[in-house]
């Protein structure tokens, strides 16, 4: 029904949001690796700066995500006849 496939793509978007959580925390600890090679060794800038987009590549998923799921949660609540 319906209802049902609501509910699995809210379930999906939740899913998705922890992956992406996980994603965000990991370019976090990279970012913050990177820029300690640059500090300590012969990394680059460009690598830090090619870090930093990876996180906000992965910040910006993140934000579709929950924004996916709260899409969802409004129209499980109209197809619940909500208004």
């Amino acid at each position: 029904s319906e209802m049902c496939i609501r509910d699995s793509r809210m379930a999906e978007a939740k899913s998705q949001i922890e992956i992406g959580e996980r994603r965000v925390s990991v370019l976090n600890d990279a970012v913050r690796k990177t820029e300690l090679l640059i500090c300590h060794s012969g990394a680059t800038y460009l690598e830090v700066l090619t870090t930093q987009q990876s996180l906000l590549d992965a910040e910006q998923t993140q934000v579709q995500n929950i924004f996916s799921k709260i899409q969802g949660v409004i129209k499980l609540y109209h197809a619940l006849g909500g208004k």
